[in-house]
């Protein structure tokens, strides 16, 4: 395994994706994450609503964390979970929808660069 696909010892980049019934969606978005250029900055927590069904394409990657979590679990409970479970100092938060462009999380840690508190 090349060394830009281990997962990191300390991210610098924390992707918090909420997936649940709906799995049909959730494999663009995490293709879309796994194939980024610094992947070995970036930490990726699934957190899972459906917790006994079959874990999603690339759920099974070193830079993916899975938490499943019981399916009543509310949408913002689930965020909190994958908050305090992030250890990166940038968090984002993606929609299962929504694939990530080539080089986003790069360009989103650049701008963290700056002298503000949020991008």
């Amino acid at each position: 395994m090349p060394a830009t696909d281990i997962a990191p010892v300390t991210p610098r980049l924390s992707a918090i994706v909420v997936v649940g019934e709906r799995r049909d969606r959730i494999g663009r978005c995490l293709a879309g994450l796994l194939a980024q250029g610094n992947l070995a900055e970036l930490e990726i927590v699934l957190i899972d609503l459906e917790p006994e069904a079959a874990p999603p394409p690339g759920a099974e990657h070193p830079c993916v964390r899975r938490l499943p979590l019981a399916p009543d679990t509310t949408f913002a409970e689930a965020r909190q979970r994958g908050l305090l479970a992030a250890r990166a100092p940038v968090v984002a938060f993606l929609e299962e929808h929504a694939a990530p462009l080539a080089g986003w999380s790069a360009a989103l840690l650049r701008a963290h660069a700056g002298p503000w508190a949020a991008v």
